[in-house]
C-alpha cells in the first residue's frame, strides 16, 4: 500500500519520499521545486484519496489570518480519520524571550514577528501575516476540529520532515 505523505508548502525544503512535496510557488532559482504546484484555494484537488500525515512546515504563517481556517479545515478533509497534521512554525513568545537574554539577534526577532510587507511581487507568500506560537496554533487546530498535542521537539518523531530545529520555534500534532 502506498503511504500519502503530503508536504503542504515545501518551499525549498523538499521532503524525501515517500512524501509528496506541494506548494503554490515554484522557482528552481531558489530551490522551490515542489512535485505538485497546487492551487492555493484547493491545495489537496489533485492528490487521489486521503492522506495519512500531513507535514504544515513554517507555512501557515504565510497565510493571512482569516484564511487559515479555511486550509486547516482543507487539511482535515484531506486526512483520513486517525491521519496526523504537524504544524510547525515561529513562536514569537519564546523568540521574544531569547532576544531578551541575547540568545537571539534582533535581525531574527524583526523576521519572526508579523510583517506584512516584506513580500515581493515575485513572492508575496514571504510575509508573516500574523503572530505565530504554540498556543495559537494549537487552538487553530482544536477549533478546526483536531485533537492537538504539543510537541517539544518534533525531529524526534518518527517520519516527519522537519529540517531543523531551535528554541524559538513550535510544534503542534494534530489527529483527525
Amino acid at each position: 500500500m502506498t503511504k500519502r505523505w503530503l508536504n503542504l508548502g515545501s518551499g525549498e525544503h523538499r521532503a524525501p519520499a515517500p512524501w509528496v512535496n506541494l506548494d503554490v510557488h515554484e522557482d528552481e532559482s531558489r530551490g522551490f521545486c515542489p512535485d505538485l504546484l497546487v492551487d492555493p484555494a484547493d491545495p489537496f484537488a489533485m492528490i487521489d484519496g486521503p492522506a495519512e500525515r500531513i507535514y504544515v512546515g513554517h507555512m501557515l504563517e504565510h497565510t493571512p489570518w482569516p484564511t487559515v481556517p479555511r486550509v486547516l479545515a482543507q487539511v482535515r478533509d484531506a486526512l483520513a480519520p486517525g491521519g496526523e497534521v504537524l504544524v510547525t512554525g515561529p513562536d514569537v513568545f519564546r523568540s521574544i524571550q531569547l532576544w531578551h537574554t541575547d540568545e537571539l539577534p534582533w535581525d531574527m526577532l524583526a523576521l519572526i514577528l508579523e510583517h506584512a510587507d516584506l513580500g515581493t511581487p515575485e513572492w508575496p507568500q514571504e510575509s508573516h501575516w500574523w503572530n505565530c506560537h504554540e498556543a495559537r496554533v494549537e487552538r487553530a487546530l482544536s477549533t478546526a476540529g483536531f485533537t492537538t498535542r504539543c510537541i517539544e521537539d518534533p525531529t524526534r518523531l518518527d517520519g516527519w520532515p522537519v529540517v531543523g530545529w531551535a528554541g524559538w520555534q513550535c510544534a503542534v500534532l494534530g489527529v483527525r
